[in-house]
């Protein structure tokens, strides 16, 4: 296995990450550094567990069979309720060529099934116990309350909407640091639901991208706790520090109803935010292409080019001086999109490019070689600033010749969280409904939790950065 400096500046990231967090924690003389050392050390255990116990790492491998089933069983029912546009062999008869599978009628149907299933095993005590014993993990390993630990559990395998109902009746009692830290927890992981998505996208590109995620999302649960803490630091105790609440459904058909319910909500929401998303960034794209057009365009206009009747000679002076300051003020505005244009390296200034020369320090320091770090803060960028799902669409994008594997590994596990500028109106909207007397502390904690959660999805690619590649590929 090779190591080099790239996976030694990955753990100078570690450290760096959480020094940044300490310097805008609420109290910074309550460093808790067992606590992020216990953190650190079961992030690395996940790692090391998932993809280095060669029974583990085989079965976990051979998981992708269950997104194989699972699409497969999704085209068996849109095939029948929307005809051949749900249906990708049919389709193939109607269409010519490579036609790419429907997105809203052939992907995103899968979420249903999913959260189906998922509520289902709920009810049948499966996923619980599941849950449950990561709970425990993460009650007896950080020292965190039972609510508080279930609904960190929850996050990995439910999502940031759905994990707090689990403890809806604690969230009234729990202290600042306890929601911040169910806050957090929801950001930097993603739901069940939607990780089977970004696995159909990924798999083209990725080895073993089900592995990866799902490795990705147990160790973010614990980073978040830790910056949680780090951040804001617990002053007071909860009156609820032992029992886990618990969630039922009355029956299997009433899981099984509520759960397609909620995956269908699910669905419109990822095709409305998708929609609106990707309208935004090709607004963006045009501006910028425009503004870098125009601050080249030559030959600039003139005060000669002002020619006005005789009668109104007079005005000519004055207008030629308003043009040439305008003019120039102009080109000074601009002057800075073309400087861009040519820092892009012939390429279209775009607002991906922008936002890869503001992360790349960022995935540089998380173990990112240089010469492709802008690409990968460029994907980090748009996670933040729009969606982890275009940014996910734009990884598969990336061919497998342009991307190391390394890279495209620790890139996948910075992007797999919620913590982008859309999730934060839907967490603290979500919160809020569940538990309105708290709606002030959820708001105040709003952009600490941006901030948190993106971080602790960092510090998972930092830690895949640390570690030798060829542990998280199969040979």
């Amino acid at each position: 296995m090779e190591w080099g400096w790239d996976n030694g500046r990955a753990f100078i990231g570690i450290i760096l990450i959480y020094a940044l967090a300490w310097a805008l924690s609420e109290r910074r003389q309550a460093f808790p550094w067992k606590l992020v050392l216990g953190a650190t050390a079961l992030q690395f255990g996940f790692a090391l567990v998932l993809f280095g116990v060669p029974v583990i790492r085989d079965i976990l491998f051979k998981a992708n069979i269950i997104v194989d089933a699972l699409e497969d069983a999704t085209r068996a029912g849109t095939g029948f309720v929307f005809g051949y546009v749900g249906d990708n062999q049919a389709a193939s008869e109607i269409m010519t060529g490579d036609a790419p599978p429907l997105f809203f009628f052939q992907i995103l149907p899968i979420v249903i099934v999913v959260a189906a299933l998922s509520a289902m095993l709920w009810h049948w005590r499966l996923l619980r116990w599941i849950t449950k014993g990561f709970a425990l993990v993460f009650r007896r390993l950080m020292g965190i309350g039972g609510a508080t630990s279930l609904a960190v559990s929850a996050n990995v395998f439910m999502g940031m909407t759905e994990a707090p109902v689990l403890v809806k009746p604690y969230l009234k009692g729990m202290t600042r640091s306890e929601l911040f830290i169910l806050m957090v927890s929801g950001f930097a992981t993603i739901a069940g639901s939607v990780l089977i998505i970004y696995v159909t996208f990924l798999e083209p590109v990725m080895d073993q991208p089900l592995a990866q995620l799902l490795t990705a999302s147990f160790m973010a649960a614990p980073a978040a706790v830790a910056l949680a803490l780090v951040m804001v630091p617990e002053k007071t105790q909860s009156a609820e520090r032992a029992h886990e609440p618990e969630f039922e459904y009355e029956s299997t058909m009433d899981a099984f109803a509520t759960g397609a319910a909620d995956g269908l909500k699910i669905v419109l929401n990822i095709a409305t935010m998708l929609i609106a998303a990707l309208a935004l960034l090709f607004l963006a794209n045009s501006l910028l292409q425009w503004l870098g057009e125009a601050a080249v365009f030559s030959p600039w206009p003139t005060a000669q080019a002002i020619d006005l009747p005789g009668w109104a000679a007079w005005l000519e002076v004055v207008i030629e001086r308003i043009a040439w300051v305008f003019l120039w003020i102009l080109k000074a505005v601009l002057s800075p999109f073309a400087l861009m244009d040519h820092w892009a390296g012939g390429e279209p200034l775009t607002l991906q490019v922008m936002l890869g020369w503001l992360f790349a320090p960022l995935m540089y320091l998380i173990g990112v070689p240089w010469e492709e770090a802008a690409r990968s803060g460029a994907l980090m960028g748009i996670k933040t600033v729009l969606t982890e799902f275009v940014a996910f669409l734009q990884l598969a994008e990336v061919p497998a010749g342009e991307m190391s594997d390394r890279t495209r590994i620790i890139t996948a596990h910075a992007i797999c969280g919620f913590a982008n500028f859309g999730s934060m109106g839907i967490l603290i909207g979500g919160l809020t409904i569940i538990e309105p007397a708290r709606r002030e502390t959820f708001l105040q904690l709003a952009w600490k939790t941006l901030l948190a959660g993106t971080l602790a999805t960092c510090l998972s690619g930092a830690v895949v950065g640390a570690l030798p590649v060829d542990l998280f590929v199969r040979g």
